[in-house]
């Protein structure tokens, strides 16, 4: 079990690496929260517009021209959720995962299938889009799965102390003979 080496008795260049390490560690974490809000934010605004469309779809009898406008403000909702988890994900764990992104490249293609003027190229081209991300997911997700699992027994108080960012202390922080012995 490894211990915090004494701050008074860092090298200085190893102390400051590590100041600089963790404020631009709290500066991309508070860039990500702002981009939160404001993602929350257009939620709301996005919100407000889907009900307006479904008012008015409900009062045109359901028809196509009214109800698709509706749907597509809907499934932006879901991009713009999407996104918001994606924000979630690089707080909680430390890096940005790949299901929110892929997820939200998914459900896009399905707004942009809604379009009315699409050729037949164009539907086979957006289909096969969704296939390789739904692949995407599949495969690529399982990363996303272990980080998870293994960042599950972390601080929960101190989101921005990630696996990854306490993996990498350790590593600036341990003497050469500690990184000779986990070499072996």
């Amino acid at each position: 079990m490894t211990t915090e080496p004494d701050i008074t008795q860092m090298n200085p260049v190893k102390l400051i690496r590590r100041y600089l390490a963790g404020f631009c560690s709290l500066i991309t974490t508070l860039v990500y929260l702002l981009i939160a809000g404001l993602l929350i934010f257009a939620v709301v605004i996005a919100a407000m517009d889907a009900i307006n469309l479904l008012t008015v779809a409900l009062e045109h009898n359901y028809s196509n021209e009214t109800l698709i406008p509706a749907v597509q403000a809907i499934l932006f909702i879901i991009v713009l959720a999407t996104l918001i988890d994606l924000v979630r994900s690089y707080v909680k764990y430390g890096r940005v995962l790949l299901r929110p992104i892929l997820a939200a490249g998914i459900t896009t293609m399905v707004r942009k299938l809604l379009v009315a003027s699409l050729t037949f190229v164009d539907i086979v081209g957006i289909v096969l889009v969704i296939l390789a991300l739904v692949a995407a997911v599949v495969f690529l997700g399982k990363e996303d799965r272990k980080i998870v699992e293994v960042s599950s027994g972390e601080d929960k108080d101190m989101p921005h102390l990630m696996l990854t960012h306490k993996i990498s202390k350790r590593i600036l922080d341990a003497s050469p003979q500690e990184k000779e012995d986990s070499k072996k």
